[in-house]
């Protein structure tokens, strides 16, 4: 049975309606034997199911990252993304008020990610932990925060999450760039079925 398409996936609808006007351009009619027009139909008709009742979103270039003023805790989405440190502390910031909202987070252990990877925590909503530095008092660098991202986006997909919000990472305590942060998470999400939504105040 085929699933509907879920609401994390909306946005993606447009893409896809495209994708199906430029894939079948052609309509059966004069010119097609009998078998064919059968044929064509019930090709098209699998296809608009594949299309509109998956859950997969399909490839469609162009870009996936998205910004909006507003409150993070107030997302639909069904994931969040947030930096953190390798000992998992969690004592300040945005770190601190996630944690108070999903007690869940208080079941990392220390140390068992590395910086470049991704922690995933299953709370009300899923929570990618960004390991971008080693310390809590460290500062992370954008090349260990596009290493995070990298492995963010491929988490996801393998998770079959493909809307993740997130604060402006790497901005707050951790005082990098927003224009650096901005360029390295478009250089990763640019061209991916996963959306991520930047929350900023």
């Amino acid at each position: 049975m085929m699933r509907k398409t879920t609401s994390s996936q909306k946005m993606f609808l447009l893409n896809k309606v495209s994708y199906f006007i430029a894939f079948f351009p052609f309509f059966p009619g004069r010119g097609y034997s009998s078998d064919a027009v059968v044929a064509i139909k019930f090709f098209r008709k699998n296809t608009f199911d594949f299309i509109f009742k998956t859950d997969f979103p399909l490839f469609f270039p162009g870009t996936m990252f998205f910004e909006r003023h507003g409150d993070l805790f107030s997302t639909e989405s069904p994931s969040i993304c947030q930096c953190v440190s390798v000992d998992c502390k969690l004592g300040k910031g945005i770190a601190k008020e996630l944690k108070e909202k999903y007690p869940e987070l208080k079941q990392l252990k220390p140390f068992q990610g590395r910086v470049g990877s991704v922690l995933v925590c299953k709370a009300q909503k899923v929570i990618f932990n960004l390991c971008t530095k080693q310390r809590y008092w460290q500062k992370p660098t954008i090349s260990s925060l596009h290493a995070t991202l990298v492995a963010l986006e491929k988490i996801a997909r393998e998770m079959n999450i493909f809307d993740v919000a997130a604060p402006a990472i790497g901005t707050g305590l951790d005082r990098l760039d927003y224009g650096d942060v901005r360029r390295a998470i478009k250089s990763v999400f640019d061209h991916s079925p996963v959306n991520i939504t930047i929350y900023l105040l």
